[in-house]
């Protein structure tokens, strides 16, 4: 990136500035998390801390205000396990307590705000980072998306059919979001993404493998609540909520497809992990 510094806003290196932050967003959570991993070797520690800062810093010049909310929370999340999380496991039965509390707290606060009357919290929100109601023109996006599927709503027009130069639809958008003819963007959801190209048939299969990563992710993180498994958890969370919004996760592979499964994956690790370590004491006492 530090030959493109001063075109980060525009996504340097990257064809666009969501995809850069994104990365870097990523980059950074990872930093933390190592950097407050007391079971990381110190030079790790160290690179993490390192590298914290400057990941923060390029994300932040790519100027998306959703990876900005994200990073921001994300660092609130990881510092709060890190001092008073993994405290609350020397008291019996406080981790259930306060997770009880937060999830009534949350129930809460989303019952006050949906009763409140002339509710523009939502709007405020979108305002603030930069927002508007139209979700900087992906609503548009949307529409375009649901009259596609329509026309083949079970096994969708194929993978990666649609946003080619011979479509006329997919060109049309690519004028009115002033993106180059011939170029490829996207429905700005994974969920879209799916159903256009591979209908209903295909949705039903990334659901359930979101479902899926997401009961191996939570029960790793309820078995073990250490930083890394937290680390998991929150990046399992972003990338859910980025399946509304961006196209990412319906992505072949790139890193936030990696970051998305790596807590489904790690879990099956646990089980085996502990079965190595018995065997090598078994043959030391042998």
């Amino acid at each position: 990136c530090i030959p493109y510094f001063s075109t980060l806003q525009y996504g340097g290196p990257l064809p666009q500035k969501n995809l850069l932050a994104y990365q870097f967003m990523f980059a950074a959570l990872v930093s933390l998390a190592t950097a407050l991993n007391q079971k990381e070797k110190p030079i790790y520690r160290l690179l993490g801390i390192a590298v914290y800062p400057i990941a923060f810093y390029i994300q932040y010049k790519a100027d998306s205000a959703t990876s900005l909310v994200f990073v921001t929370a994300g660092t609130f999340v990881l510092l709060t396990v890190k001092l008073f999380w993994l405290s609350a496991s020397k008291v019996t039965h406080l981790r259930s307590t306060l997770l009880a509390s937060i999830v009534v707290a949350a129930l809460a606060g989303c019952l006050a705000i949906l009763m409140a009357p002339q509710n523009s919290l939502v709007a405020d929100f979108l305002r603030l980072v930069g927002k508007d109601p139209t979700l900087t023109g992906r609503t548009g996006i949307w529409e375009a998306a649901e009259y596609v599927s329509r026309q083949n709503p079970w096994f969708g027009i194929g993978f990666d059919s649609f946003w080619q130069p011979n479509v006329g639809l997919a060109q049309t958008l690519n004028e009115v979001n002033h993106v180059a003819p011939g170029a490829k963007i996207s429905f700005h959801s994974a969920f879209w993404e799916v159903r256009v190209h591979l209908g209903y048939v295909g949705l039903a299969c990334f659901v359930l493998t979101i479902i899926w990563a997401g009961m191996r992710t939570i029960r790793l993180w309820l078995k073990d609540g250490s930083i890394a498994n937290s680390a998991f958890l929150l990046f399992f969370f972003i990338v859910t909520v980025t399946c509304f919004t961006e196209s990412y996760p319906a992505a072949a592979f790139s890193t936030i497809v990696a970051v998305f499964y790596i807590g489904a994956f790690a879990a099956f690790d646990v089980g085996a992990r502990k079965l190595v370590g018995q065997t090598r004491v078994e043959v030391v006492e042998k």
